[in-house]
């Protein structure tokens, strides 16, 4: 009896790796820089040009990591392994993260200190958005997946969006939180200032508490899933 009931245990827990999404990355990387060079050829090409490409394609990065990859995730049905497949999504595009990412630093003008700070504000967004999904894939819920989804927004544009859109000044409070797309443009200028105290302080803020994001959404996990 124990050898017919193992199979099928495997088989519940088992859970794939992520193909489409690896295939979706490469599309969107390759897409993001050919819309960010727009297809400058070398005898076009400039230092100005060159840096400037750089900076529109690290923002497009960011914005597949942090808006297009939880969009298309919430799109889908709730996984059986919820945590596992998050995960391996998030792993995913962190590794897509830094080899696309790092390798800039040899043609964009970045110092290690400024490419270390838009690796972290990355990864740190990139956690955040991974424990809005271990939340919001917890049910198959229209309300909670568009909830799900203004969060991922939210965490892109910055609190202070819906103000602007609404044609409102936002509070202090708002316009204190860059969204990610915004950090991440700030951090890719090629003619950046030197880093300083308080864009370092900011960053290992905003880690710390995606750190205690994802640790609360792993702890949340854990309860019973509601598929209704």
């Amino acid at each position: 009896m124990s050898g017919s009931t193992a199979p099928a245990h495997a088989e519940r827990t088992h859970t794939p790796l992520p193909r489409w999404l690896v295939l979706a990355a490469f599309c969107w990387l390759a897409a993001s820089w050919a819309i960010s060079t727009g297809f400058m050829t070398p005898s076009s090409a400039t230092r100005a040009s060159v840096a400037h490409a750089v900076q529109a394609f690290a923002l497009m990065v960011a914005a597949g990591a942090v808006v297009a990859w939880p969009l298309a995730r919430l799109s889908l049905r709730t996984p059986r392994s919820i945590v596992r497949t998050v995960l391996l999504d998030a792993i995913t595009i962190v590794v897509l993260v830094h080899v696309t990412i790092f390798p800039l630093r040899a043609i964009s003008g970045w110092s290690r200190d400024r490419l270390l700070l838009l690796d972290a504000s990355l990864m740190s967004a990139i956690a955040i958005a991974a424990s809005v999904l271990l939340v919001g894939l917890r049910t198959d819920r229209a309300v909670r997946r568009a909830l799900a989804g203004i969060a991922i927004v939210l965490l892109a544009a910055g609190p202070e969006a819906p103000w602007i859109a609404l044609g409102f000044q936002a509070p202090s409070v708002a316009r204190a939180l860059p969204g990610a797309l915004s950090v991440a443009w700030s951090f890719a200028d090629p003619s950046p200032g030197p880093v300083n105290a308080a864009m370092v302080s900011d960053t290992l803020a905003t880690a710390i508490i995606a750190a205690a994001a994802l640790c609360t959404a792993l702890a949340w996990s854990r309860r019973a899933v509601t598929l209704a």
